[in-house]
């Protein structure tokens, strides 16, 4: 298993784990065709250029590999209210900036996967996440909304 983050390796880490100190705006200094799974959670809003990430982890993963990794849902009822109240998605104010600088809606995710030679994503959506002032509904399985604080997708290398 290889683990990449910006911070120095955790102590706490267990030996077995491969850690790459390194800032994911740049390409890695690794192999193309070098994974058979790559996970990234909540990472791809903090980078500068989702382009250049998807890119690499095409380059990354061998064929037949899988790609798995999440976002926050700026599709939501939350995120939507936030972007018509307040000018920005709920996850992207000035509390999480310089953290969050790159929201992405299905449709931009879907784009840049495809550019990059991947098939068409699934998405699917975290269970959590509440109606505003209404926390005790969960409204997650209408059809026509993903109320989940995070989107995951899931793809295919070809």
């Amino acid at each position: 298993m290889t683990a990449v983050d910006i911070q120095p390796r955790p102590q706490s880490l267990d030996s077995s784990i491969h850690w790459i100190e390194a800032d994911l705006n740049d390409p890695l200094n690794l192999e193309k065709n070098s994974f058979d799974i790559i996970v990234s959670a909540e990472v791809i809003e903090h980078l500068e250029n989702p382009r250049a990430t998807a890119r690499e982890w095409f380059r990354l993963l061998k064929p037949g590999a899988l790609l798995i990794f999440s976002t926050p849902n700026n599709e939501s009822l939350r995120a939507l209210i936030a972007l018509v109240m307040r000018g920005h998605f709920v996850d992207f104010g000035d509390s999480c900036y310089p953290a969050h600088i790159t929201a992405l809606l299905r449709k931009d995710m879907t784009r840049i996967l495809c550019e990059a030679g991947f098939s068409l994503p699934q998405f699917s959506f975290t269970n959590i996440g509440k109606i505003p002032k209404y926390p005790r509904y969960h409204l997650q399985d209408l059809p026509f909304f993903s109320f989940g604080a995070s989107a995951s997708v899931t793809i295919f290398y070809p």
